[in-house]
């Protein structure tokens, strides 16, 4: 199994009423480690709830027999009162969380999972999205969302070797030897020891 990781590039789509440090909001999520306080975006009870959905950058299948599935995950915490999140999927699947409750200042790390088994050309990669909404906040409260990152698992494709043979080119799948003008499979290698040829 391997594997492939994404963190956000573009922004699909966000409410109004979050708050960030900057116009773009994956920017602030896409660190290699989550950051904790240093990037983030929010929501407060003034303004209510709201979400932010983000893409990413397009990945080159070529190696990618069948992707296993796929796990978005998201660091965030609550604080105050409490709030409800969820978090997920839209593109080119839909998949949700349930709906979870916070009221806690420390930033944990919750995940969707996407089973797939499908091959890249029947699940579209490069409309993969992931998205984190607040469903409600209550009074005094903020949620804040630091980090974003997606993982592909996939199991991997075989490169074939191939060899121009007479005036075809094939895989390699054996040993080949030219004999008196033609392509003979090697069925035994031989190798010789104290001036004796043994089979190896």
């Amino acid at each position: 199994m391997a594997q492939i990781i994404l963190r956000p590039s573009r922004d699909i789509s966000r409410s109004s009423n979050i708050f960030s440090s900057g116009n773009r909001v994956f920017s602030l999520l896409n660190e290699a480690n989550p950051d904790g306080d240093s990037t983030f975006v929010s929501w407060n009870e003034t303004a209510g709830a709201g979400h932010i959905r983000v893409g990413f950058d397009t990945i080159d299948t070529s190696k990618i027999k069948k992707i296993t599935n796929i796990i978005a995950y998201f660091t965030y915490r609550h604080n105050g009162y409490g709030s409800n999140v969820q978090y997920g999927f839209i593109q080119p699947t839909y998949a949700q969380s349930g709906s979870h409750t916070g009221a806690t200042n420390a930033y944990r790390t919750s995940s969707q999972q996407l089973t797939v088994n499908k091959t890249p050309a029947e699940f579209n990669l490069s409309s993969l999205d992931a998205y984190f909404s607040v469903t409600s906040i209550e009074v005094k409260s903020t949620v804040f969302l630091t980090h974003i990152y997606v993982v592909i698992n996939y199991e991997e494709a075989l490169q074939e070797l191939w060899a121009n043979i007479g005036d075809a080119s094939r895989p390699i799948t054996s040993q080949l030897v030219k004999l008196d003008g033609s392509w003979r499979t090697v069925t035994k290698t031989y190798t010789k020891v104290g001036g004796t040829w043994r089979s190896g």
